[in-house]
């Protein structure tokens, strides 16, 4: 049995998109809250603390926010992440180079998982590879959580209707 020490884990918190999720969360939830748990995690510590810091506007204890040195390509930091943690929210790209280990590591330690991706080749290669396990573990793994429509093709879709 896991030891979970978060609900869930931004992974690429340093990133634009990633930013992006850690402000909602602090918006909505605030850097501490009573229904879940949450860390942030990224390649360089150094940057994570910054990140943190440079939200205490929105939430003076978003310096407590709990942050995991991680690396997408490399697989004993990622097992130590999914394997203390209920929920990977991905924004790091691009995904074909960077994202199928930590889907991997995330079916492996039956953590759930959701990107943003568009990249149809890596939606299908993870598909291939991992939705059996996925399913026998237990672990969603959700690509394509955030779909982004520009107003031209709104616009587009409207004057078809």
């Amino acid at each position: 049995m896991k030891e979970i020490k978060h609900d869930l884990v931004v992974m690429g918190a340093t990133g634009f998109t990633g930013k992006l999720v850690v402000e909602y969360l602090i918006k909505n939830y605030g850097a501490h809250n009573e229904r879940f748990t949450w860390a942030i995690a990224g390649r360089s510590s150094r940057k994570l603390e910054k990140l943190k810091h440079s939200l205490k506007e929105l939430d003076p204890l978003s310096p407590d926010i709990p942050t995991m040195q991680v690396d997408s390509l490399d697989s004993k930091s990622l097992d130590t992440m999914t394997s203390s943690c209920r929920l990977v929210i991905s924004t790091v790209g691009p995904y074909m180079k960077f994202g199928i280990q930590l889907v991997e590591s995330c079916v492996k330690n039956s953590t759930h998982y959701c990107d943003l991706t568009g990249e149809v080749p890596f939606i299908r290669q993870s598909i291939d590879l991992f939705h059996l396990k996925a399913k026998e573990n237990g672990c969603r793994i959700i690509h394509l959580s955030l779909i982004h429509i520009s107003e031209p093709t709104r616009l587009l879709s409207i004057s078809d209707a």
